[in-house]
């Protein structure tokens, strides 16, 4: 199904506009998914990370498929993690996606910034609260 749904975006060829208002829409998260899928079979390495590195941090979930329909095997994954196959992986649903540059030899380049996390944000700003609680019972 993810074939044919993929087959039929890439047949219609949207602008990519069009792509990026799929893909950032917040109600319907399997058009975000089909989005995404597209943006990375159809867009050069740089606006792949740039696009689709913000769904990084959204954790709606998803029911994919397994193996074939006649099998059943439906598991949950969040739409991070989809991303995240995305950028790292070669093969999804039986696609087998384009090569794009690494993320570090972009960096190295120049092309993209360095990626700070969300997580790291937080972490950091715990971190510099407990120092200077720590610093406030010293006194």
């Amino acid at each position: 199904m993810v074939s044919l749904l993929t087959f039929l975006a890439h047949v219609l060829e949207p602008s990519r506009e069009i792509v990026l208002h799929l893909l950032t829409q917040p109600d319907f998260k399997y058009l975000t998914a089909l989005a995404a899928l597209y943006i990375r079979l159809t867009f050069d390495s740089v606006d792949v990370y740039k696009v689709l590195e913000p769904l990084l941090n959204d954790q709606r979930r998803l029911n994919c498929r397994l193996g074939t329909v006649e099998s059943g095997n439906v598991s949950v994954i969040c739409m991070d993690q989809f991303v995240e196959q995305l950028l790292t992986q070669m093969k999804f649903a039986d696609l087998m996606l384009p090569r794009i540059v690494s993320r570090i030899a972009l960096e190295d380049q120049g092309l993209l910034d360095w990626r700070r996390s969300e997580v790291e944000s937080e972490f950091e700003e715990w971190f510099d609260s407990d120092r200077e609680m720590s610093k406030e019972d010293e006194d």
